[in-house]
Protein backbone atom coordinates (compact mmCIF):
# COMPACT_ATOMS: atom_id res chain seq x y z
CA UNK A 1 0.00 0.00 0.00
CA UNK A 2 1.21 3.42 -0.79
CA UNK A 3 2.80 5.50 2.41
CA UNK A 4 0.91 8.58 2.31
CA UNK A 5 2.40 10.08 5.47
CA UNK A 6 4.85 10.85 3.09
CA UNK A 7 3.17 13.52 2.44
CA UNK A 8 3.15 14.74 6.03
CA UNK A 9 -0.28 17.18 6.68
CA UNK A 10 -0.63 18.40 3.28
CA UNK A 11 -3.43 20.52 2.41
CA UNK A 12 -4.39 19.56 6.40
CA UNK A 13 -5.24 22.56 7.61
CA UNK A 14 -5.70 21.79 11.48
CA UNK A 15 -5.36 18.85 14.05
CA UNK A 16 -8.55 17.81 14.15
CA UNK A 17 -8.80 17.39 10.07
CA UNK A 18 -5.49 15.68 10.93
CA UNK A 19 -7.25 13.13 13.27
CA UNK A 20 -10.17 12.88 10.65
CA UNK A 21 -7.61 12.15 7.56
CA UNK A 22 -6.22 9.25 9.39
CA UNK A 23 -9.72 7.57 9.57
CA UNK A 24 -10.15 7.42 5.64
CA UNK A 25 -6.49 7.78 4.62
CA UNK A 26 -6.17 3.68 3.73
CA UNK A 27 -9.85 3.04 2.97
CA UNK A 28 -10.01 1.18 -0.23
CA UNK A 29 -10.50 2.94 -3.52
CA UNK A 30 -14.02 2.64 -5.30
CA UNK A 31 -14.15 4.34 -8.61
CA UNK A 32 -17.57 4.72 -10.19
CA UNK A 33 -16.47 6.56 -13.42
CA UNK A 34 -12.78 6.54 -14.90
CA UNK A 35 -11.20 6.42 -18.58
CA UNK A 36 -9.28 3.98 -17.64
CA UNK A 37 -8.68 0.51 -20.06
CA UNK A 38 -9.49 -2.89 -19.22
CA UNK A 39 -6.84 -3.82 -21.69
CA UNK A 40 -4.13 -2.31 -19.52
CA UNK A 41 -4.66 -4.18 -16.72
CA UNK A 42 -5.09 -7.51 -18.53
CA UNK A 43 -1.94 -6.73 -20.76
CA UNK A 44 0.28 -5.64 -17.29
CA UNK A 45 2.58 -4.25 -19.13
CA UNK A 46 5.45 -1.23 -17.96
CA UNK A 47 5.64 1.75 -19.38
CA UNK A 48 8.64 2.73 -21.01
CA UNK A 49 9.20 6.12 -19.27
CA UNK A 50 7.07 9.11 -17.17
CA UNK A 51 5.58 10.57 -20.42
CA UNK A 52 3.92 7.46 -21.30
CA UNK A 53 2.88 6.67 -17.91
CA UNK A 54 1.78 10.08 -16.96
CA UNK A 55 0.89 12.41 -19.96
CA UNK A 56 0.34 10.19 -23.22
CA UNK A 57 -3.52 9.74 -22.77
CA UNK A 58 -4.27 13.11 -20.28
CA UNK A 59 -5.68 16.01 -22.04
CA UNK A 60 -5.85 17.93 -19.39
CA UNK A 61 -2.00 17.93 -19.57
CA UNK A 62 -2.30 18.30 -23.19
CA UNK A 63 -4.32 21.33 -22.93
CA UNK A 64 -2.07 23.22 -20.58
CA UNK A 65 0.95 22.42 -23.02
CA UNK A 66 -0.91 24.24 -25.97
CA UNK A 67 -1.97 26.88 -23.63
CA UNK A 68 1.55 27.95 -23.25
CA UNK A 69 2.33 27.76 -27.47
CA UNK A 70 4.29 24.44 -27.27
CA UNK A 71 3.94 23.14 -30.75
CA UNK A 72 1.62 19.97 -31.38
CA UNK A 73 4.87 17.44 -32.51
CA UNK A 74 5.34 17.52 -28.55
CA UNK A 75 2.29 17.14 -27.10
CA UNK A 76 0.45 14.64 -29.22
CA UNK A 77 2.81 14.39 -32.46
CA UNK A 78 6.07 12.10 -33.39
CA UNK A 79 8.77 13.49 -31.48
CA UNK A 80 10.21 11.36 -28.76
CA UNK A 81 8.50 10.94 -25.60
CA UNK A 82 11.75 12.72 -24.10
CA UNK A 83 11.58 15.63 -25.72
CA UNK A 84 7.78 15.50 -24.97
CA UNK A 85 8.60 15.31 -21.47
CA UNK A 86 11.10 17.83 -21.17
CA UNK A 87 8.67 20.31 -22.92
CA UNK A 88 6.24 19.36 -20.37
CA UNK A 89 8.54 19.57 -17.82
CA UNK A 90 9.49 23.59 -19.00
CA UNK A 91 5.84 25.06 -17.98
CA UNK A 92 5.26 22.94 -14.96
CA UNK A 93 6.94 25.63 -12.71
CA UNK A 94 4.10 27.71 -14.06
CA UNK A 95 1.26 25.62 -13.68
CA UNK A 96 0.78 25.79 -9.52
CA UNK A 97 -2.23 26.48 -8.31
CA UNK A 98 -3.59 24.17 -10.92
CA UNK A 99 -4.07 20.59 -9.87
CA UNK A 100 -2.05 19.26 -12.47
CA UNK A 101 0.75 20.42 -10.51
CA UNK A 102 -0.57 18.90 -7.76
CA UNK A 103 -0.76 15.53 -8.82
CA UNK A 104 2.11 15.45 -10.86
CA UNK A 105 4.40 16.15 -7.75
CA UNK A 106 1.90 13.93 -5.45
CA UNK A 107 2.66 10.69 -7.68
CA UNK A 108 6.23 11.55 -8.27
CA UNK A 109 6.83 11.11 -4.68
CA UNK A 110 4.62 8.47 -3.44
CA UNK A 111 5.49 6.40 -6.37
CA UNK A 112 8.99 6.89 -7.20
CA UNK A 113 10.18 8.95 -4.19
CA UNK A 114 10.80 11.71 -6.11
CA UNK A 115 10.49 15.14 -3.73
CA UNK A 116 11.73 18.25 -6.10
CA UNK A 117 9.92 20.47 -8.22
CA UNK A 118 9.66 19.72 -12.28
CA UNK A 119 11.73 21.83 -14.03
CA UNK A 120 14.00 22.25 -16.63
CA UNK A 121 16.94 21.43 -14.51
CA UNK A 122 15.40 18.46 -12.84
CA UNK A 123 13.51 17.18 -15.66
CA UNK A 124 16.28 14.75 -17.14
CA UNK A 125 17.14 13.92 -13.93
CA UNK A 126 13.68 12.79 -13.07
CA UNK A 127 13.07 11.26 -16.20
CA UNK A 128 16.15 8.83 -15.85
CA UNK A 129 15.27 7.68 -12.33
CA UNK A 130 11.54 7.34 -13.27
CA UNK A 131 12.57 4.93 -16.23
CA UNK A 132 14.81 3.18 -14.18
CA UNK A 133 11.78 2.30 -11.75
CA UNK A 134 8.80 2.33 -14.27
CA UNK A 135 11.13 -0.38 -15.90
CA UNK A 136 12.41 -2.83 -13.02
CA UNK A 137 9.34 -1.98 -10.38
CA UNK A 138 6.44 -4.60 -10.30
CA UNK A 139 4.92 -2.12 -8.31
CA UNK A 140 4.73 0.34 -10.99
CA UNK A 141 2.56 -2.05 -13.72
CA UNK A 142 -0.71 -1.72 -13.40
CA UNK A 143 -1.76 -4.57 -11.52
CA UNK A 144 0.99 -3.25 -9.06
CA UNK A 145 -0.53 0.46 -8.91
CA UNK A 146 -3.94 -0.99 -8.22
CA UNK A 147 -2.95 -3.33 -5.53
CA UNK A 148 -0.95 -0.20 -4.30
CA UNK A 149 -3.52 2.23 -4.53
CA UNK A 150 -5.73 -0.67 -2.89
CA UNK A 151 -8.38 -0.03 -5.66
CA UNK A 152 -11.39 -2.09 -4.16
CA UNK A 153 -13.55 -1.44 -7.48
CA UNK A 154 -12.63 0.13 -10.76
CA UNK A 155 -15.12 0.75 -13.37
CA UNK A 156 -14.10 1.28 -17.13
CA UNK A 157 -15.83 3.72 -20.03
CA UNK A 158 -17.31 1.35 -22.22
CA UNK A 159 -18.85 1.57 -26.10
CA UNK A 160 -22.35 -0.69 -25.95
CA UNK A 161 -19.88 -2.29 -29.03
CA UNK A 162 -17.05 -3.38 -26.66
CA UNK A 163 -17.07 -7.72 -26.33
CA UNK A 164 -15.41 -7.19 -23.05
CA UNK A 165 -13.30 -9.82 -23.66
CA UNK A 166 -10.59 -8.15 -20.98
CA UNK A 167 -13.33 -7.25 -18.54
CA UNK A 168 -14.17 -11.52 -18.43
CA UNK A 169 -10.66 -12.43 -18.29
CA UNK A 170 -9.99 -9.98 -15.44
CA UNK A 171 -12.89 -11.32 -13.60
CA UNK A 172 -10.74 -14.99 -13.42
CA UNK A 173 -7.31 -13.15 -13.35
CA UNK A 174 -7.77 -10.81 -10.85
CA UNK A 175 -10.63 -11.64 -8.43
CA UNK A 176 -8.80 -8.92 -5.54
CA UNK A 177 -10.04 -6.26 -7.91
CA UNK A 178 -13.90 -5.65 -9.38
CA UNK A 179 -13.02 -4.20 -12.69
CA UNK A 180 -16.48 -3.59 -14.07
CA UNK A 181 -17.76 -2.04 -17.59
CA UNK A 182 -19.76 0.86 -17.52
CA UNK A 183 -22.20 1.25 -20.55
CA UNK A 184 -21.82 4.19 -22.20
CA UNK A 185 -24.11 4.66 -25.80
CA UNK A 186 -23.48 8.05 -26.57
CA UNK A 187 -22.15 7.66 -29.87
CA UNK A 188 -25.39 5.54 -30.72
CA UNK A 189 -28.07 8.65 -29.93
CA UNK A 190 -25.90 11.09 -32.36
CA UNK A 191 -28.56 10.46 -35.62
CA UNK A 192 -27.82 12.52 -38.57
CA UNK A 193 -23.72 12.23 -38.03
CA UNK A 194 -21.26 10.84 -39.91
CA UNK A 195 -20.24 8.32 -37.49
CA UNK A 196 -23.72 7.18 -36.73
CA UNK A 197 -24.48 4.73 -39.96
CA UNK A 198 -21.09 3.51 -39.14
CA UNK A 199 -22.25 2.69 -35.73
CA UNK A 200 -25.26 1.02 -36.32
CA UNK A 201 -23.80 -1.56 -38.64
CA UNK A 202 -21.55 -2.76 -36.02
CA UNK A 203 -24.67 -2.54 -33.62
CA UNK A 204 -26.16 -4.77 -35.79
CA UNK A 205 -23.47 -7.25 -36.46
CA UNK A 206 -22.76 -7.73 -32.75
CA UNK A 207 -26.18 -7.84 -31.51
CA UNK A 208 -27.35 -10.37 -35.00
CA UNK A 209 -30.33 -7.80 -35.26
CA UNK A 210 -32.08 -5.83 -38.00
CA UNK A 211 -32.03 -2.37 -37.16
CA UNK A 212 -33.94 -1.01 -40.43
CA UNK A 213 -36.32 0.09 -37.61
CA UNK A 214 -36.46 1.76 -34.37
CA UNK A 215 -37.75 -1.11 -32.64
CA UNK A 216 -34.70 -3.03 -34.59
CA UNK A 217 -32.28 -0.34 -32.77
CA UNK A 218 -33.92 -0.52 -29.54
CA UNK A 219 -33.87 -4.16 -29.86
CA UNK A 220 -30.60 -4.40 -30.68
CA UNK A 221 -29.87 -1.89 -27.93
CA UNK A 222 -31.59 -3.85 -25.62
CA UNK A 223 -29.29 -7.05 -26.12
CA UNK A 224 -25.69 -5.20 -25.51
CA UNK A 225 -27.40 -4.11 -22.41
CA UNK A 226 -28.30 -7.48 -21.58
CA UNK A 227 -24.38 -8.79 -22.27
CA UNK A 228 -23.47 -5.71 -20.21
CA UNK A 229 -25.66 -6.96 -17.15
CA UNK A 230 -24.00 -10.98 -17.85
CA UNK A 231 -20.71 -9.59 -17.25
CA UNK A 232 -20.88 -7.41 -14.42
CA UNK A 233 -22.21 -3.57 -15.50
CA UNK A 234 -24.50 -2.20 -13.13
CA UNK A 235 -24.57 1.59 -14.33
CA UNK A 236 -24.77 3.23 -17.55
CA UNK A 237 -23.25 6.79 -18.14
CA UNK A 238 -24.37 9.04 -20.42
CA UNK A 239 -22.83 12.92 -21.51
CA UNK A 240 -25.68 15.52 -22.02
CA UNK A 241 -25.03 18.94 -23.29
CA UNK A 242 -28.64 19.83 -24.05
CA UNK A 243 -31.54 18.81 -21.21
CA UNK A 244 -34.34 18.90 -22.98
CA UNK A 245 -35.66 15.62 -21.67
CA UNK A 246 -39.46 15.21 -22.37
CA UNK A 247 -40.41 11.68 -23.78
CA UNK A 248 -41.91 12.29 -27.17
CA UNK A 249 -44.50 9.79 -29.09
CA UNK A 250 -42.48 6.98 -30.36
CA UNK A 251 -44.44 7.39 -33.63
CA UNK A 252 -42.18 10.98 -34.46
CA UNK A 253 -39.51 9.35 -33.23
CA UNK A 254 -39.93 6.45 -35.76
CA UNK A 255 -39.73 8.91 -38.82
CA UNK A 256 -37.14 10.65 -37.62
CA UNK A 257 -35.11 7.37 -37.34
CA UNK A 258 -36.37 6.43 -41.02
CA UNK A 259 -35.40 9.40 -42.64
CA UNK A 260 -31.85 9.27 -40.93
CA UNK A 261 -31.16 5.65 -42.24
CA UNK A 262 -32.17 7.36 -45.69
CA UNK A 263 -29.28 9.72 -45.14
CA UNK A 264 -31.97 12.64 -45.10
CA UNK A 265 -30.97 15.64 -43.03
CA UNK A 266 -31.65 15.21 -39.17
CA UNK A 267 -32.63 18.88 -37.22
CA UNK A 268 -30.94 19.96 -34.21
CA UNK A 269 -34.59 19.61 -32.55
CA UNK A 270 -35.20 15.93 -34.13
CA UNK A 271 -31.87 15.19 -32.81
CA UNK A 272 -32.78 15.98 -29.28
CA UNK A 273 -36.58 14.47 -29.58
CA UNK A 274 -34.17 11.19 -30.66
CA UNK A 275 -31.70 11.37 -27.54
CA UNK A 276 -34.44 12.13 -25.44
CA UNK A 277 -36.85 9.13 -26.17
CA UNK A 278 -33.43 7.08 -26.26
CA UNK A 279 -32.44 8.44 -22.24
CA UNK A 280 -35.61 7.45 -21.73
CA UNK A 281 -35.39 3.85 -23.05
CA UNK A 282 -32.10 3.41 -21.37
CA UNK A 283 -33.48 4.23 -17.82
CA UNK A 284 -36.15 1.62 -18.43
CA UNK A 285 -33.44 -1.52 -19.37
CA UNK A 286 -31.50 0.47 -16.36
CA UNK A 287 -34.47 -0.51 -14.14
CA UNK A 288 -34.90 -3.82 -15.23
CA UNK A 289 -31.43 -5.05 -14.28
CA UNK A 290 -31.24 -2.76 -11.24
CA UNK A 291 -28.78 -0.37 -12.71
CA UNK A 292 -27.87 2.92 -11.72
CA UNK A 293 -27.76 5.69 -14.08
CA UNK A 294 -25.23 8.16 -14.14
CA UNK A 295 -25.52 11.82 -15.82
CA UNK A 296 -23.00 13.88 -16.66
CA UNK A 297 -24.28 17.51 -17.98
CA UNK A 298 -22.49 20.36 -19.24
CA UNK A 299 -19.89 19.40 -21.19
CA UNK A 300 -19.64 21.66 -24.51
CA UNK A 301 -17.31 19.40 -26.57
CA UNK A 302 -15.21 19.97 -29.43
CA UNK A 303 -15.28 23.70 -29.16
CA UNK A 304 -12.37 24.34 -30.52
CA UNK A 305 -13.13 23.98 -34.30
CA UNK A 306 -9.31 23.84 -35.30
CA UNK A 307 -8.37 21.15 -32.73
CA UNK A 308 -11.12 19.11 -33.85
CA UNK A 309 -10.38 19.01 -37.33
CA UNK A 310 -7.31 18.22 -36.73
CA UNK A 311 -6.92 15.99 -34.22
CA UNK A 312 -10.84 14.58 -33.85
CA UNK A 313 -12.98 13.91 -30.53
CA UNK A 314 -11.31 14.25 -26.99
CA UNK A 315 -8.30 15.93 -27.66
CA UNK A 316 -8.77 18.44 -25.47
CA UNK A 317 -10.89 21.49 -26.91
CA UNK A 318 -14.13 20.81 -24.39
CA UNK A 319 -15.26 23.74 -22.37
CA UNK A 320 -18.50 24.35 -19.72
CA UNK A 321 -21.25 26.92 -19.67
CA UNK A 322 -23.41 27.53 -17.22
CA UNK A 323 -26.15 28.25 -19.24
CA UNK A 324 -27.81 25.38 -19.08
CA UNK A 325 -31.59 24.96 -18.30
CA UNK A 326 -31.28 21.89 -15.21
CA UNK A 327 -34.59 22.54 -13.35
CA UNK A 328 -36.86 22.19 -16.42
CA UNK A 329 -34.57 20.23 -18.30
CA UNK A 330 -34.90 17.12 -15.83
CA UNK A 331 -38.10 17.43 -14.11
CA UNK A 332 -40.15 14.97 -16.79
CA UNK A 333 -36.86 12.90 -16.16
CA UNK A 334 -36.71 12.59 -12.84
CA UNK A 335 -40.60 12.68 -12.28
CA UNK A 336 -41.07 9.73 -14.72
CA UNK A 337 -38.18 7.58 -13.09
CA UNK A 338 -38.81 8.98 -9.20
CA UNK A 339 -38.73 6.02 -6.53
CA UNK A 340 -37.87 3.36 -9.56
CA UNK A 341 -34.04 4.50 -10.39
CA UNK A 342 -31.02 5.49 -8.96
CA UNK A 343 -29.57 8.45 -10.60
CA UNK A 344 -26.16 10.38 -9.87
CA UNK A 345 -26.07 14.05 -11.67
CA UNK A 346 -22.41 15.55 -12.40
CA UNK A 347 -22.15 18.95 -13.15
CA UNK A 348 -19.36 20.96 -14.75
CA UNK A 349 -20.04 24.24 -13.74
CA UNK A 350 -20.02 25.66 -10.14
CA UNK A 351 -23.45 27.64 -11.34
CA UNK A 352 -24.94 24.27 -11.05
CA UNK A 353 -24.15 23.05 -7.81
CA UNK A 354 -27.03 24.86 -6.25
CA UNK A 355 -29.48 23.33 -8.54
CA UNK A 356 -28.56 19.84 -8.61
CA UNK A 357 -28.14 19.78 -4.66
CA UNK A 358 -31.75 21.11 -4.09
CA UNK A 359 -32.98 18.82 -6.94
CA UNK A 360 -31.34 15.96 -4.94
CA UNK A 361 -32.87 16.94 -1.70
CA UNK A 362 -36.12 16.92 -3.38
CA UNK A 363 -35.62 13.18 -4.72
CA UNK A 364 -34.38 10.48 -2.55
CA UNK A 365 -32.76 8.40 -4.93
CA UNK A 366 -30.81 11.24 -6.81
CA UNK A 367 -27.16 12.07 -5.78
CA UNK A 368 -24.43 14.35 -6.61
CA UNK A 369 -21.85 13.02 -8.34
CA UNK A 370 -17.63 14.52 -7.43
CA UNK A 371 -16.83 17.61 -8.27
CA UNK A 372 -16.19 16.91 -12.20
CA UNK A 373 -13.44 17.61 -14.71
CA UNK A 374 -12.93 21.38 -14.26
CA UNK A 375 -13.93 20.90 -10.83
CA UNK A 376 -11.58 18.63 -9.37
CA UNK A 377 -9.09 20.51 -7.72
CA UNK A 378 -8.98 21.74 -3.93
CA UNK A 379 -10.48 24.85 -4.21
CA UNK A 380 -14.12 24.00 -5.86
CA UNK A 381 -14.02 20.58 -3.97
CA UNK A 382 -13.94 22.43 -0.99
CA UNK A 383 -16.75 24.90 -2.14
CA UNK A 384 -18.73 21.78 -3.46
CA UNK A 385 -18.53 19.91 -0.35
CA UNK A 386 -19.89 23.33 1.35
CA UNK A 387 -22.31 23.40 -0.44
CA UNK A 388 -24.01 20.16 -0.62
CA UNK A 389 -23.42 20.27 3.34
CA UNK A 390 -25.33 23.07 3.40
CA UNK A 391 -27.89 22.04 0.99
CA UNK A 392 -28.44 18.48 0.93
CA UNK A 393 -26.43 16.04 3.02
CA UNK A 394 -22.91 15.43 2.81
CA UNK A 395 -23.60 11.87 4.21
CA UNK A 396 -25.08 10.95 1.24
CA UNK A 397 -22.79 11.75 -1.09
CA UNK A 398 -22.07 9.29 -4.03
CA UNK A 399 -18.10 9.34 -3.97
CA UNK A 400 -14.81 10.66 -5.38
CA UNK A 401 -14.70 9.32 -9.29
CA UNK A 402 -10.90 9.98 -10.57
CA UNK A 403 -12.51 10.16 -13.96
CA UNK A 404 -8.45 9.46 -14.92
CA UNK A 405 -7.19 8.41 -18.34
CA UNK A 406 -4.01 6.93 -16.33
CA UNK A 407 -3.73 5.02 -13.61
CA UNK A 408 -0.77 6.47 -11.73
CA UNK A 409 -3.25 9.17 -10.74
CA UNK A 410 -6.11 7.01 -9.16
CA UNK A 411 -4.04 7.63 -5.52
CA UNK A 412 -3.52 11.73 -5.98
CA UNK A 413 -6.60 12.58 -7.33
CA UNK A 414 -8.40 10.55 -4.31
CA UNK A 415 -5.89 11.40 -1.68
CA UNK A 416 -6.24 15.04 -2.54
CA UNK A 417 -10.49 14.89 -2.14
CA UNK A 418 -10.11 13.13 1.28
CA UNK A 419 -7.85 15.53 2.46
CA UNK A 420 -9.78 18.49 1.37
CA UNK A 421 -13.01 16.57 3.34
CA UNK A 422 -11.40 15.70 6.32
CA UNK A 423 -10.83 19.50 5.86
CA UNK A 424 -13.73 20.51 5.75
CA UNK A 425 -15.54 18.59 8.35
CA UNK A 426 -12.54 19.18 10.79
CA UNK A 427 -13.28 22.87 10.63
CA UNK A 428 -17.10 22.41 11.38
CA UNK A 429 -15.97 20.24 14.10
CA UNK A 430 -13.34 22.93 15.40
CA UNK A 431 -16.45 25.69 15.34
CA UNK A 432 -18.86 23.39 17.00
CA UNK A 433 -21.17 22.57 14.35
CA UNK A 434 -20.47 19.21 15.04
CA UNK A 435 -18.82 16.59 17.14
CA UNK A 436 -15.68 14.31 15.87
CA UNK A 437 -17.83 11.13 15.64
CA UNK A 438 -19.87 11.97 13.67
CA UNK A 439 -17.73 14.03 11.36
CA UNK A 440 -15.45 11.14 11.07
CA UNK A 441 -18.80 8.68 10.05
CA UNK A 442 -19.79 11.11 7.76
CA UNK A 443 -16.24 10.58 6.27
CA UNK A 444 -16.10 6.83 6.18
CA UNK A 445 -19.47 7.17 4.22
CA UNK A 446 -18.56 9.77 1.81
CA UNK A 447 -15.06 8.44 1.04
CA UNK A 448 -15.68 4.67 0.64
CA UNK A 449 -19.26 3.31 2.07
CA UNK A 450 -21.27 4.97 -0.31
CA UNK A 451 -20.23 4.46 -3.65
CA UNK A 452 -19.47 0.90 -2.07
CA UNK A 453 -22.54 0.03 -0.90
CA UNK A 454 -24.21 1.16 -4.88
CA UNK A 455 -21.63 -1.20 -5.91
CA UNK A 456 -22.64 -4.30 -3.72
CA UNK A 457 -26.16 -3.78 -3.27
CA UNK A 458 -26.21 -4.98 -7.36
CA UNK A 459 -23.50 -7.27 -8.24
CA UNK A 460 -22.16 -8.69 -4.51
Amino acid sequence: MIEKSLLGNYLLKNKIAQKIYEEIKNLPIVDLHSHIEASWVLENRHWDNIWSAWAATDHYVWELMRRFNIPEEKITGSAPDEDKWLAFASIVPLLIGNPVYDWLHLDLKLFFGLDEEVNKTTAHKIWIESKEKLLSSPELLPRGILEAANVKVLCTTDSPLSTLDAHKKLSEELPGVQILPTWRPDLLFEIGSTEWVKFLHQLENITDTNVSTLKGFLDALAKTHKYFELHGCCTSDHALQNLSLNFFNQKVVERIYSRALQKRRVTEEERRRFQSFCLYFCGELNIESDWFMQLHIGAVRDYRQQLFVKMGKDSGGDVATHIIEITEGLQNFLNHFDGKLTIILYVLHPAHVYTIATIARAFPRVYLGAPWWFMDNPFHIYNYLAELAAVDALSLFSGMVSDSRKMLSLVSRNDVFRRILANFLGELVQNKRAHLEGAICVALRASYENPYRLIKERII
